[in-house]
């Protein structure tokens, strides 16, 4: 049986750099500056006259740090947030730190780069859950790129304590990614497998198989064949988390079992799959099969010849239709308590 769910893990940030970078790349120069817009509250008894901020100064030669202050235009609620981002394609991409293995904790924003305006892109909406107020969120806001002004208080800024706080998560994020060794796993990875039946002179021969193909920012598509007496079969979106990709099944949803999260990384040239508590094997494997351990030799990847023969696969469109219902359910959950 082809399972409808997804499987397996780690990376992401990487096949963005290489797949998604068709797109012209954002030069910081033409956007480095402030932006503001003027705001008019209006409240029964009382007009409030503010304004939204975009302040975007180089941080090194591939990120920026992004600070930004938006007002609800009617309750008056804020979103306010302030990071490094990296140049992904036509857009600054910001990653939180998280907790390690907690998609739910991590916060991704996108600053899109369109040809006259700055927007904003909270995919799962996991910024505007912990960044604002009620009623407040991301895309409610643009600014006019023809609005840029020169930033005359750069040392100010960057003596901030913000700019400090977010100097150091940067660090701290780039030292648990460590996307070199695997930039560039699109493709197809073959194990020949040899089962012994009861009668050894006549032993079954098959393979493991593991595609790779990227999704979309932040996630891609993995496919997983593990072969043996039985078999597991895995299909599904991954994200990047730290140093792996990890799958997560949507929780409650029709099966009986707990929710499975599956994961891949690197190791020594050699791609690890990982189900530790099991919860994998029991909705996706047969009696015998297991997927924890299985490996694939990095540089045996094969080009996958047909792409859009998978994307127009049935396994690959129920991926992506579980996957938007995992973005759902995470949307839904109860915003987590703010630190005073």
């Amino acid at each position: 049986m082809i399972s409808r769910h997804a499987l397996v893990p780690v990376l992401l940030f990487v096949m963005l750099g290489s797949a998604l970078a068709e797109k012209i790349a954002v030069r910081l120069d033409d956007v480095v500056g402030v932006y503001r817009n003027p705001v008019v509250i209006r409240r029964p008894d009382e007009i409030i006259r503010t304004e939204n901020v975009l302040e975007i100064i180089r941080y090194d030669q591939t990120g920026a740090y992004v600070r930004t202050r938006l007002n609800h235009p009617v309750t008056g609620n804020l979103c306010s947030f302030w990071g490094i981002a990296e140049i992904q394609g036509s857009r600054l991409l910001y990653r939180s730190i998280g907790n390690e293995g907690e998609t739910s904790s991590r916060c991704d924003l996108a600053v899109r780069i369109e040809k006259g305006e700055i927007l904003f892109d909270d995919r799962d909406r996991q910024c505007e859950r912990q960044l604002c107020g009620a009623n407040a969120h991301f895309s409610q806001s643009g600014f006019k790129r023809s609005g840029r002004q020169r930033i005359t208080y750069l040392e100010r800024i960057r003596k901030s304590r913000q700019y400090q706080e977010a100097a150091a998560e940067y660090q701290r994020l780039k030292g648990r990614i460590d996307l070199g060794p695997m930039d560039n796993l699109t493709g197809r990875y073959q194990v020949p497998v040899t089962v012994n039946f009861p009668d050894p002179k006549r032993p079954f021969r098959t393979r493991h198989l593991l595609e790779i193909i990227p999704y979309r920012e932040g996630s891609l598509y993995i496919n997983a064949e593990i072969n043996g007496h039985h078999a597991c079969y895995l299909s599904g979106i991954a994200e990047v988390e730290g140093s792996r990709l990890v799958y997560r099944s949507v929780p409650g949803e029709d099966d009986p079992l707990p929710a499975c999260t599956f994961s891949l990384q690197l190791r020594a040239n050699s791609i690890v799959l990982h189900d530790a508590d099991g919860a994998c094997r029991r909705l996706y494997c047969g009696v015998s099969a297991g997927f924890d351990g299985v490996s694939f030799r990095a540089k045996l990847r094969r080009p996958i010849s047909n792409l859009s023969k998978t994307r127009s696969s049935v396994s690959y469109e129920e991926a992506v239709a579980e996957y938007e219902r995992l973005l759902l359910w995470r949307a839904a959950q109860p915003a987590p308590i703010k630190q005073p």
